[in-house]
C-alpha cells in the first residue's frame, strides 16, 4: 500500500509540474512572432501552429507505442523543462518596451542587439530617433476626452 502512495505522490508532482509548464507553448508562440520580421509574421505564426499539431500527433503515436505512460509523461516534462531556462536569459522584447514607453531600456536593448549583429550606430540610431520623434508627435496630437464627453 505504501508503494501506491509514493506513486500517487510522484504522479501528483508530475501533474503539477506539467501544469506549470503548459504555458510554454504560448510563450514560445509569442517569442517566435516577436523574433520574426513583420513581413514574415503570418508564415511564422502558421508554422508554429502546424508544428504544434504535428507534435501532438507524434505525442499520440508515442503514447500508443509506449507501454509505460508514466515514463512517457516524465520524458515530456523533462523535454519541456530543458527549454524553460532559455526564457530567463531572453531579453525583454523591443515591442514590449516600446509599448510601455520605456525608451531608455529600449535604447539599451537596441544597442545590445546592434553589437551582437555587428552593426554600427549609424545603421540603426537615425531610425530610432525618427521613431521617437513620430511617437512624441502622435502623443501631442491625441485629443484627451474628459469624463463628461
Amino acid at each position: 500500500m505504501k508503494c501506491y502512495k509514493i506513486w500517487f505522490g510522484l504522479l501528483a508532482l508530475n501533474q503539477l509540474a506539467a501544469g506549470l509548464t503548459a504555458t510554454s507553448y504560448s510563450i514560445i508562440f509569442i517569442l517566435m512572432l516577436e523574433l520574426s520580421s513583420s513581413r514574415h509574421t503570418s508564415l511564422v505564426g502558421n508554422s508554429a501552429l502546424v508544428s504544434f499539431t504535428l507534435g501532438e500527433a507524434l505525442q499520440t503515436l508515442f503514447a500508443y507505442l509506449s507501454k509505460n505512460w508514466q515514463l512517457l509523461k516524465w520524458i515530456n516534462l523533462t523535454f519541456i523543462a530543458l527549454g524553460l531556462p532559455y526564457l530567463y536569459f531572453m531579453p525583454e522584447s523591443p515591442y514590449f518596451l516600446y509599448s510601455k514607453k520605456e525608451y531608455h531600456k529600449l535604447e539599451q536593448l537596441l544597442r545590445q542587439i546592434a553589437q551582437i549583429n555587428q552593426r554600427q550606430e549609424s545603421d540603426w540610431y537615425p531610425y530610432y530617433q525618427e521613431l521617437l520623434k513620430t511617437t512624441s508627435l502622435r502623443v501631442l496630437q491625441q485629443k484627451k476626452l474628459s469624463y463628461i464627453q
